[in-house]
């Protein structure tokens, strides 16, 4: 994980090239999985690290130019299902999901004053590099579709275009707020 030090560079450097960031997502995630039992400190504050506390340190960073610059911008966090249900061999990931969620809560209340909107993306089983374990198993996708209404997982683009959503004018007035993308997966009380 980067340091503020590093989180602090690379701001500049994008100013410097580019101007003041208006737009901020954060996209940054990993998962380790072990027994809970068994699960490590040092694991447990890498997740933390990489997922929610590298989260907080670029909101600050940007909202900080947003509000000495006066733009009136949206950050955008990346969020997931987990924060709101588990799997007891991720509790880190959990944890930094559900952190994220409140942290853009959070964020959102502070920034509203200055027109910087806050939101999240809560996205459940999507095709990516993450899933990878899950595709290569036929047993392990039957478990995961049978807990999506759809029946079917998402797509990136799909994950992209409610990014774009929520950092566009469209959604100017939602702040706070945490947009699950998961094929109807929180609603599901029961597997089929």
């Amino acid at each position: 994980m980067a340091g503020p030090e590093q989180v602090n560079a690379l701001f500049d450097t994008i100013e410097r090239d580019l101007g003041p960031v208006s737009v901020l997502v954060n996209n940054a995630g990993i998962a380790i999985s072990s027994d809970f039992l068994d699960y490590s400190l040092e694991d447990f504050r890498k997740v933390i690290d990489v997922n929610l506390v590298s989260v907080f340190q670029a909101t600050q960073r940007a909202a900080k130019t947003m509000v000495a610059q006066g733009i009136r911008g949206a950050i955008i966090n990346m969020s997931s299902i987990n924060a709101v249900v588990a799997i007891p061999k991720i509790p880190a990931y959990c944890a930094s999901k559900g952190g994220v969620m409140q942290l853009t809560k959070s964020a959102a209340l502070a920034l509203a004053p200055h027109g910087i909107r806050v939101n999240a993306v809560g996205p459940g089983s999507i095709d990516t590099e993450m899933m990878a374990g899950i595709n290569a198993s036929p047993e392990a996708m039957a478990t995961a579709l049978s807990r999506t209404p759809l029946r079917r997982v998402g797509t990136a683009r799909e994950i992209g275009d409610t990014v774009a959503f929520l950092a566009s004018d469209k959604a100017s007035y939602i702040t706070g707020e945490t947009i699950y993308v998961d094929g109807g997966r929180l609603g599901l009380n029961y597997t089929c």
